[in-house]
């Protein structure tokens, strides 16, 4: 009959609340850093295989392949980051706050804090039981994480076209048709992608159950829950599903298309001392040319460079293929080689020291 004496069901359910997402929250960073690992593991299996990034859908310069995969690596450190922040100003508790203006006991809040590990207690009663941006901004750290989920997921389905050719998937992760003998669905990776917009939902529906409430605590904020957990819920499963999907991928993208050099002639000219628009509109009529009469770059020879243009000269002609433009590349965080495996590195500490290196 004492135990609730100080107490109201509002600070109570909001304080179990911030103690719920507290440990999911811990347990979400583990998993993205896992899914970290398998993106390094097939960075590094990936080598100095070479593959076309794409602008526009449409191919644009070459690349490591592991620099494509090292993106998604970047996106899901943020996403890690991104919770962590969040847990941080989730670490208050509300016992004490009752059910709105506190109460006229002896009570120490502060104390309650620590016996229950947090690291502050609450400032403005009205504040602690009415206060659901904690929820709706754990709701935003599930929503983008499946964003990004979502978009690799995009390219995995890409990949496993026969078009595209860059990747096979483990029958585990993937189904057959119900009428097509020769279909090998990758059901995963298009379930992760329609799944990202169910956790976009459930923050819209977090934001809008705020709107417009008056202060304190309001039964409106008793709908928080099934939108919350559903969106943990759904990070939760894409990550692994996705995780297991993509470490027994065989990823094998094609070589480059030779005109992914187009650039690099245009920026040995600007190198030169050519303005850059000059120098696109030179290599663009030049690419014209070639592909009127079936031609590549690698077929120019070094008096149709020079008649390109005369700042060409004829060393120019050796090095036309996408090995050569991206062995080129030496700027902090682009494709180069040595970048990569800096990439690499820097992310494997990470997982290691994750504290150290936020």
């Amino acid at each position: 009959k004492r135990l609730h004496t100080g107490r109201s069901r509002n600070d109570q359910v909001c304080l179990d609340l911030r103690l719920y997402l507290k440990r999911a929250g811990a347990e979400r960073i583990a998993q993205l850093r896992a899914f970290i690992g398998v993106l390094l593991d097939q960075a590094e299996a990936a080598g100095d295989r070479l593959a076309s990034c794409y602008t526009h859908l449409q191919e644009a310069q070459a690349i490591p392949f592991a620099h494509h995969l090292l993106a998604y690596a970047w996106m899901l450190r943020r996403d890690a980051d991104r919770f962590q922040d969040a847990l941080r100003r989730m670490d208050v508790s509300p016992l004490g706050a009752g059910a709105a203006a506190g109460s006229s006991l002896p009570l120490d809040p502060a104390s309650v804090a620590r016996e229950l590990g947090f690291g502050a207690a609450f400032q403005n009663s009205l504040d602690a039981v009415a206060d659901r941006d904690f929820a709706a901004e754990y709701a935003f750290c599930c929503a983008q994480a499946m964003a990004h989920l979502s978009r690799l997921a995009e390219e995995l389905v890409l990949w496993a076209t026969r078009e595209f050719g860059w990747a096979a998937y483990a029958d585990a992760y993937c189904t057959g048709s119900s009428a097509l003998p020769q279909k090998k669905n990758p059901d995963i990776a298009e379930l992760a992608r329609g799944r990202a917009a169910r956790a976009a939902a459930d923050l819209q529906t977090l934001l809008g159950i705020q709107k417009g409430l008056p202060l304190a605590y309001n039964r409106d904020l008793q709908e928080d829950k099934a939108a919350l957990f559903r969106a943990d819920d759904t990070l939760s499963g894409a990550l692994q599903a996705m995780g297991g999907m993509l470490a027994t991928a065989d990823l094998h993208p094609p070589p480059p298309s030779p005109w992914t050099v187009a650039l690099d002639l245009a920026e040995l000219l600007v190198a030169r001392g050519l303005p850059f628009r000059q120098a696109h509109g030179v290599i663009g009529s030049l690419v014209r040319r070639l592909r009127d009469v079936g031609r590549q770059p690698g077929d120019l020879t070094p008096e149709e460079l020079s008649d390109a243009h005369p700042l060409f000269v004829a060393g120019d002609a050796t090095g036309l293929d996408p090995s050569a433009s991206v062995a080129a590349r030496r700027v902090p965080g682009g494709a180069g080689p040595a970048m990569v495996r800096q990439q690499i590195e820097e992310l494997r500490l990470y997982l290691v020291h994750p504290e150290e290196n936020a």
